[in-house]
Formats: C-alpha cells, sequence, structure tokens
C-alpha cells in the first residue's frame, strides 16, 4: 500500500465502489486487529501482530508525509489518542467560477423594435 499510494498519489482519493468501504478504514481495521493481538490476549508475542504494526505505521506516515500531514513523529505512551482538531482536507481547492464576458464583447439584444 505505501508503494502504491506514495508512487500514484491520486490512489489515495480514489474511493471504493461501494459506499461503505475505504482503503483508510480497512487500515485502520487491520492495525486495531495487530495491536490487540499483540496488547490485550494473554498469548505468547507474535512476529506477525509486531510486523503488521510496525509497517502499518510506517506505511502511513509515509503517506502523511507526502501529502505534508503533521503527526507526532515520538508520541508518549500517554498520550491521547483522539485528533485535537478536524482534519484538513486533501487535495486542491475547487476550481473558481469561470467569469463571464466583458461588459464590452457582450452580444447586443434583439428588442425587435425597428
Amino acid at each position: 500500500m505505501e508503494e502504491t499510494h506514495t508512487s500514484q498519489p491520486s490512489l489515495v482519493f480514489f474511493r471504493s465502489i461501494t459506499h461503505d468501504r475505504s482503503w483508510i478504514t480497512s487500515a485502520g481495521a487491520v492495525l486495531d486487529a495487530a495491536a490487540l493481538r499483540s496488547s490485550v490476549l494473554n498469548l505468547p508475542q507474535n512476529a506477525r501482530a509486531q510486523l503488521c504494526l510496525r509497517s502499518g505505521y510506517l506505511c502511513l506516515r509515509r503517506i502523511a508525509d507526502y501529502f505534508s500531514i503533521p503527526y507526532d513523529d515520538d508520541p508518549d505512551p500517554d498520550d491521547p489518542v483522539e485528533p485535537t482538531k478536524p482534519p484538513e482536507p486533501l487535495g486542491a481547492p475547487e476550481p473558481p467560477e469561470p467569469p463571464g464576458p466583458p461588459p464590452d464583447t457582450a452580444p447586443e439584444r434583439d428588442t425587435g423594435a425597428t
């Protein structure tokens, strides 16, 4: 995902064919599952879960770097996980409305008077 989304940044803006799917939501779900597996379950450490976490957060950081999205690169374990302000929208701003013709070049209307 890191390779595709930084080599072809327009992929970040592509939507799924269904409204209830998103690559970023899926990435978050996978990272959450790996974090829960590593921290909550009373099981021996799993290298796959650890690798998933590391590669996943590095991937998202590199995508954030590409789009100049700020993040804390050295968070404390007790830091809150909620965003402190709404994120800025990504992408180019909407193009301005095209101007109408200048007043002196507007075609004259035929009023029907002779």
